[in-house]
């Protein structure tokens, strides 16, 4: 609730990251189906090292077992790509990415 302000509008498995105290980054996820659909925002009032990114989001990607998709925006698919996820399309929401465990 810190980070976005509200609850969530349905159940999710989430990880938080702090950087000296701070809120600074949030990566998570919920189920439709057999699939889970991912999501992940970074505080704009931290800095946080890109190997810390890059670390944080591959122990996220190890904890997920099965197949996930989720939307990109703001350049964030080069690091999804770097992730391991594959592009498999656009949609009026943004640039949509896949992830088999």
């Amino acid at each position: 609730m810190a980070f976005f302000g509200q609850l969530p509008p349905l159940t999710v498995r989430a990880r938080v990251l702090e950087v000296d105290g701070k809120l600074a980054g949030i990566a998570g996820y919920w189920m439709a189906g057999d699939q889970a659909v991912v999501f992940s925002d970074i505080a704009e009032d931290v800095t946080i090292p890109k190997l810390r990114i890059m670390r944080e989001g591959l122990a996220f990607m190890k904890e997920l077992d099965v197949p996930a998709r989720c939307l990109a925006d703001e350049g964030s698919g080069a690091f999804l790509t770097r992730l391991g996820w594959e592009h498999i399309g656009t949609s009026d929401e943004g640039e949509v990415y896949q992830w088999q465990c």
